[in-house]
């Protein structure tokens, strides 16, 4: 048919139908069919808009400043939607549409698919619910409240609210946002892979994936927590207010830029852990490897980094209580370490070049050699063993004993302690100047040093 046009309220029933453009002066316009499908023009009225089809729908340009409603039984399009109050589409079917717009201040868009659906933006005053038994792909989702997505996959350019969260869910496949962004908490669940770009929110983020993941960058005002069974490539990620938490555990490999937390950082890598900065008052890192720029721990909770089956690399830990570091497996590999109480590095080899630690050193090499060149301050004990070769540049234990014991050589350009030294190797002894105030005692198989200071002094080779 052509087109209808009426000042009060237009009616339609039909068993299907198919015409041009609607309007309705003063009231709302309703179409109706029982048995066939339903294909119609522009449609405009100040009152509310009711499209019911029992097949498919095929509509044009919609606009009401009241309320939509659309129910079809099959395949719907629209071309868009613009109302003041709600927009509500329930689809037995695929959907495909333009912008829909709910303007009011408290509107809502409501968007019901069985099937896949094609949505150019949905803007909405309210809440947006978005619920789909297939896959969602489209643009803009923008939500003066609460906004919610649930589908099978789901690849948007953005979603954000403006008052309150934003949660995203992918039941059976994958998901992709180039944006997230809420006043609230922001929730993230793929049953397979995530690709997200930027992630920012009022309170917390939680992302959960099933497969190999990137993001961007994630910034949380509260905690931060990011589940991947896969490999995961990271942006900064910060989980920056009061005693907020960053939670990391990755099953595969993660590259991740850096990661801060304002109380408490804990990651769990089941791979290769690889990356620039970790930050926070406690931070907890176990991985496969680990291969970090910097480690900052803080706070009295300190540093505990644990590599458990390959090496562990950190350009510069620092620690405002004890610093642990493990790797039994492979090595540990330190530029600068820093404590405010005790140092631990237990590994297969150890290389350490400066530092320095507020208590006590303790140095283990299960299976090669301990290396270091510059010079390192420690305030209480010194306790170095390695079944290969120890070599240090200039050590000094301000506040207790000096202990080296070696598999192979010694080698040394000073050592000093504020009580005893005593070293052993199986090979030579081979250093600088030795200065203690109780006794020095050295036992090698040939011994070369530079002047030795002490109450007492003991060579035995």
């Amino acid at each position: 048919g052509g087109a209808f046009s009426g000042f009060s309220v237009v009616t339609i029933d039909a068993g299907s139908m198919a015409i041009a453009d609607v309007g309705s002066d003063l009231f709302g316009v309703s179409l109706r069919t029982t048995t066939g499908g339903l294909s119609a023009g522009a449609i405009t009225a100040p009152g509310n808009i009711l499209i019911d089809s029992a097949a498919t729908a095929s509509i044009g340009a919609l606009r009401t400043d009241s309320g939509i409603d659309i129910l079809a039984g099959g395949n719907t399009s629209v071309t868009s939607a613009d109302a003041v109050t709600r927009v509500v589409m329930t689809v037995d079917g695929n959907l495909t549409s333009g912008a829909i717009n709910a303007s009011g201040l408290t509107a809502a868009a409501d968007i019901n698919v069985t099937g896949d659906a094609q949505i150019a933006s949905v803007t909405a005053g309210g809440l947006i619910d978005v619920d789909l038994g297939g896959a969602l792909t489209g643009g803009t989702f923008d939500a003066g409240g609460t906004l919610t997505i649930d589908a099978a996959s789901i690849d948007i350019a953005s979603a954000s609210s403006d008052t309150f969260g934003v949660g995203l869910r992918a039941t059976s496949g994958a998901l992709a946002a180039d944006a997230l962004t809420a006043a609230g908490s922001v929730q993230v669940a793929s049953a397979a892979g995530a690709t997200l770009g930027t992630i920012d929110a009022g309170a917390n983020i939680d992302v959960t994936a099933g497969g190999d993941s990137t993001i961007g960058s994630a910034t949380a005002d509260g905690n931060l927590t990011v589940s991947i069974t896969g490999n995961l490539s990271s942006g900064a990620l910060l989980a920056g207010a009061g005693l907020s938490i960053l939670d990391l555990n990755v099953s595969g490999d993660a590259q991740v830029s850096s990661a801060r937390s304002a109380f408490i950082l804990d990651a769990d890598v089941g791979g290769a852990l690889t990356g620039g900065a970790f930050a926070s008052g406690s931070t907890t890192i176990d991985g496969g490897s680990i291969d970090l720029a910097s480690v900052d721990g803080s706070g009295a909770g300190g540093v505990i980094a644990n590599a458990v089956n390959g090496d562990a690399a950190i350009g510069a830990l620092n620690s405002g209580g004890n610093a642990t570091v493990n790797a039994l497996a492979g090595a540990v590999t330190l530029g600068t370490l820093n404590t405010v109480l005790n140092g631990r590095l237990n590994g297969a080899s150890i290389a350490l070049d400066q530092g320095t630690i507020g208590a006590d050193l303790e140095v283990a090499a299960s299976a090669g050699d301990i290396a270091g060149t510059g010079a390192i301050t420690v305030g209480g004990r010194i306790d170095l063993n390695a079944s290969g070769n120890v070599g240090f540049g200039s050590l000094a234990a301000q506040g207790g004993g000096f202990t080296v014991g070696a598999g192979g050589d010694i080698a040394f350009t000073a050592a000093s302690s504020s009580d005893r030294i005593a070293m052993t190797a199986a090979g030579d002894i081979l250093g600088g100047n030795l200065t203690a105030p109780n006794a020095i005692q050295l036992s090698a198989a040939r011994i070369a040093i530079g002047n030795a200071t002490a109450g007492s002094i003991g060579l035995t080779s």
